[in-house]
């Protein structure tokens, strides 16, 4: 199951990841952010807190390069913090997009961070 919570604050958006990120579950981290203001309040860059992310497959991957490109064309930035290891090495191996920022996390816990291609 794959969850996002979506905080606004003064100086951009923070997204909570939690779960799997999959073909299925790929479309909730668009609609969840798809009322992101263009400018103003939380305009600022937004950050996606991968930290109980479990799991992230191949398909999984064009949910945030697609929210990369909405904010990208916002002339806002995205960044992915505390990314499990497998994960980042998942977006390492496909290269989605040079303009994607991870943060990796030091070390996946014993049931996070699963990554599939």
């Amino acid at each position: 199951m794959f969850s996002v919570q979506v905080a606004r604050e003064e100086r951009g958006t923070v997204l909570c990841l939690r779960g799997e990120l999959d073909f299925d579950s790929a479309v909730q981290l668009p609609e969840a952010t798809g009322r992101e203001p263009a400018r103003g309040h939380g305009a600022g860059p937004a950050v996606a807190d991968c930290a109980r992310l479990e799991f992230c497959d191949s398909s999984g991957i064009g949910a945030p390069v697609e929210l990369l490109q909405r904010l990208t064309a916002q002339e806002r930035m995205l960044r992915l913090a505390a990314v499990p290891n497998p994960v980042a090495r998942l977006f390492a191996m496909t290269g989605p997009d040079p303009l994607l920022t991870l943060s990796v996390r030091a070390r996946a816990g014993p049931r996070h961070g699963r990554a599939r291609t």
